[in-house]
């Protein structure tokens, strides 16, 4: 099942603006999920849960994140605890259904990644550890909980204790905004896209295997 956030035909936008859409075959037809989640705005980003299909989570503006669990029926809005920031990318857990990540930028360097593990309902931050920078993506290791990946303004960090310590592993990589991370769970290889200057991969079998130990944080 594939799904988007898409702009409704021109003679629509007016009163449609954006909503999420589901495919079911392949991307060859497309069927609205939601009614106009973004009354002033575009959506821009949308996460899927691994572990439910149907469980959903669309996030825009400052701090505007609408979440599903049963594909779109219902949708509610986030609770209080989320900051007025602009929205980068919301992440779906790959170990608990209702752990919900989130990355903003206020655009004063401030680091803003959040957890819920209620499906939304209220949230904790996970960035006071973090240099002040932008954060721009926040990946969950796909076998290992409680590894945590941003990429930011100062590169990629990653913190193996579910966000209480980070530590920097941008050695390699070039001075760039890092704007989206996959990470493949079996081979334990990560993946930075950067801002202008190509994507660059690395092994991370080791930072995943130091649950215990504190990251190097230079």
């Amino acid at each position: 099942m594939l799904f988007r956030s898409v702009e409704t035909a021109f003679e629509e936008v007016a009163r449609a603006k954006l909503r999420v859409l589901r495919s079911a075959d392949r991307g060859d037809s497309w069927m609205a999920i939601s009614p106009d989640l973004a009354q002033r705005g575009s959506i821009t980003t949308l996460s899927e849960s691994p572990l439910e299909a149907g469980r959903l989570a669309a996030g825009w503006g400052r701090g505007e994140l609408r979440l599903t669990a049963d594909g779109g029926a219902t949708w509610s809005t986030a609770g209080s605890g989320l900051p007025r920031a602009g929205m980068e990318k919301v992440a779906l857990s790959p170990h608990d259904p209702a752990r919900v990540l989130v990355c903003l930028s206020d655009g004063q360097g401030a680091a803003h990644v959040l957890r819920s593990d209620d499906f939304g309902a209220s949230w904790s931050a996970l960035g006071e550890a973090l240099p002040s920078s932008p954060v721009h993506v926040v990946r969950e290791h796909s076998t290992r909980d409680g590894v945590l990946f941003v990429g930011t303004d100062l590169g990629v960090w990653a913190s193996v204790d579910g966000g209480v310590t980070w530590g920097s592993l941008s050695l390699g990589l070039p001075t760039a905004p890092v704007m989206d991370l996959a990470i493949h769970g079996p081979s334990e290889t990560l993946v930075a896209v950067t801002h202008g200057l190509s994507a660059f991969r690395a092994s991370v079998a080791s930072v995943a295997d130091r649950k215990s130990t504190r990251l190097n944080s230079s």
